[in-house]
C-alpha cells in the first residue's frame, strides 16, 4: 500500500509515529465477556500484552486460575471479587493502550525495570529531547521459589529477564532500576 499515512498489519495499526492494536480489536476486548473456561481466560490474558505496563501485576489474580492447567483446559473458572476486579482492570487498560514508538537507529535506549513481591516489570524506551518514548513493555509473574528472593535479587532478576526479553545482549542502553 503506497501513499497511506497508516496501514493495518497482522492485528496492528502502523503509522509514522508507532504501532497500536487495531481499534476494532481493542473494542472487542472492551466488550469481552467474562471468560467461563480456563482456555478462554488464557486467550484473553495473552491479548496485546506487550502494550500493557505492569500486566503481570494486574493479571496476577487471573493467573491463579491457570495453575496446574493444560493448554486447552475446559474447566470452569470460579470467579471471585478480586478476579473480577482484575479482569475489569485489564479491559480498561486495553482500552487505553500505549502507542509503541518505532525505534530510531541513532537514539539512545533506556531500560527501566522494577520488581515486587510477586512480579517483574520493565519498559524499553527511546531517549528523546522531550523525554522517553516507549518501545515495549515486559512483565512476568514470579514462580513461588522466586518470591523468596531478596528485594535486591528480584531487581537483578527483573533486569536480567528484561535484557533477555528485549534481546539487548549486545546493544548499548542505559539501565534504570527502581529500588524503593
Amino acid at each position: 500500500m503506497f501513499g497511506c499515512s497508516e496501514a493495518p498489519f497482522v492485528g496492528y495499526l502502523v503509522d509514522k509515529d508507532g504501532i497500536l492494536p487495531l481499534p476494532e480489536k481493542v473494542e472487542l476486548t472492551a466488550n469481552y465477556k467474562q471468560p467461563t473456561t480456563v482456555r478462554d481466560l488464557r486467550k484473553f490474558l495473552n491479548f496485546y500484552r506487550k502494550f500493557l505496563p505492569k500486566a503481570a501485576h494486574i493479571q496476577a489474580p487471573l493467573h491463579e486460575f491457570l495453575k496446574n492447567s493444560k493448554r486447552n483446559d475446559k474447566r470452569e473458572v470460579e470467579w471471585n471479587a478480586e478476579a473480577i476486579n482484575a479482569f475489569n482492570q485489564c479491559k480498561n487498560q486495553l482500552a487505553n493502550v500505549t502507542l509503541l514508538a518505532h525505534p530510531s537507529q541513532d537514539a539512545d535506549l533506556a531500560l527501566m525495570t522494577d520488581a515486587s513481591d510477586f512480579g517483574l516489570g520493565a519498559s524499553l524506551n527511546e531517549i528523546t529531547s522531550h523525554g522517553f518514548k516507549p518501545l515495549g513493555f515486559f512483565s512476568k509473574k514470579l514462580v513461588p521459589a522466586q518470591t523468596k528472593y531478596s528485594a535486591f535479587d528480584r531487581e537483578l532478576l527483573a533486569a536480567y529477564s528484561a535484557i533477555k526479553y528485549f534481546l539487548l545482549d549486545f546493544v548499548p542502553f542505559v539501565m534504570q532500576i527502581y529500588l524503593c
